[in-house]
């Protein structure tokens, strides 16, 4: 693992995500939203920083999306995603 990459986990208070690269949530909307489906209530936006670093592979990017979850990237440091 790059020195940054192991530096902005420990400053970000990053965790292994459960689909690969590391995580934190950062907000986690008070309005809730019911998906059409079996899933329950959930909160209607939430914020994470997420780093993939360059020797990770992330299954949340490969895995099928049930067409009620939108994903807005931002890239704040290091080399853009292709998604």
């Amino acid at each position: 693992m790059h020195p940054r990459a192991a530096e902005l986990i420990e400053r970000l208070e990053l965790r292994p995500h459960p689909e690969g690269g590391y995580y934190r949530e950062v907000y986690r909307s008070a309005s809730k939203v019911a998906p059409a489906d079996d899933r329950g209530a959930r909160a209607s936006l939430t914020t994470i920083y997420f780093l993939l670093t360059d020797d990770a592979v992330s299954r949340w990017w490969s895995s099928p999306r049930r067409g009620s979850e939108r994903v807005l990237g931002r890239e704040s440091l290091g080399n853009g995603l292709l998604v």
